[in-house]
C-alpha cells in the first residue's frame, strides 16, 4: 500500500497502519523492518528518511 501510494519501493518487512497522511510521499524513504503507527502525518516536503528497525506512533 505504502508503494503505490508514494512511487516509493520499500522493503517487504515495512508494517503500516492505516490512515497514513503526506504531504508528498515521494521524498520518503524507509529503510527494514520499520512500523509506522496509525495515523502518523510526514511532511516530507524537504525529504525524510527513516532508518533500519525504527518504530514511529502518533
Amino acid at each position: 500500500m505504502f508503494s503505490k501510494l508514494t512511487g516509493v519501493n520499500v522493503d517487504e518487512s515495512l508494517y503500516l497502519i492505516p490512515p497514513f497522511y503526506t504531504d508528498f510521499g515521494e521524498n520518503i524513504r524507509v529503510g527494514k523492518d520499520v512500523f509506522i503507527n496509525h495515523a502518523c502525518t510526514f511532511m516530507d516536503r524537504s525529504g525524510i528518511t527513516i532508518a533500519d528497525d525504527v518504530l514511529i506512533g502518533p
